[in-house]
């Protein structure tokens, strides 16, 4: 009986917590997606109209993204393995920089975009591999890390994409 109570109030547990976190997420996820409104729409008068170097607002958005994913995994709400998370070079950002990117690398600004790029993804395999070993609170202050890791990323895309 005690254990039916108690696996009962476990499970109602995680559900609040599970609509706390999906508040937070939401309001992390109007933040920086205001963020990033405000950053297209500065930029875009600026822009080279040509070929396209890559989507920004989809590899924006899928780093973005990231935030949300983490803090997740940190919570307990996401499940995620180590092996989860994609490589640097992977992502359509990293195709782009690998591949036709490679144009720009006599640029100094590509360089420390590389760099930004594999930072975050680097942080958020440690964060995931953290949490996975139980460690999550190690993992929460690796959040501000990958935060900053994200806006420099972002400034060095904006160099690159505008002329």
């Amino acid at each position: 009986m005690i254990k039916t109570i108690t696996t009962a109030v476990d499970k109602e547990l995680k559900s609040v917590a599970e609509v706390s976190f999906y508040a937070v997420e939401a309001e992390i996820n109007a933040e920086g997606m205001n963020e990033l409104s405000e950053s297209l729409e500065a930029l875009s008068h600026q822009f080279h109209i040509g070929d396209k170097k890559f989507h920004i607002g989809e590899v924006k958005l899928a780093h973005l993204a990231w935030s949300t994913n983490l803090e997740a995994v940190i919570r307990g709400v996401k499940d995620m393995k180590p092996e989860d998370v994609t490589l640097h070079t992977e992502c359509e950002l990293g195709k782009w920089y690998f591949g036709e990117g490679k144009t720009y690398s006599s640029l100094d600004v590509y360089q420390e975009m590389g760099i930004w790029h594999e930072k975050i993804h680097n942080i958020a395999k440690e964060v995931v591999t953290l949490c996975a070993n139980g460690e999550k609170e190690k993992a929460l202050p690796l959040l501000e890390d990958f935060k900053e890791a994200r806006v420099k990323l972002f400034a060095t895309i904006d160099s690159i994409y505008v002329d």
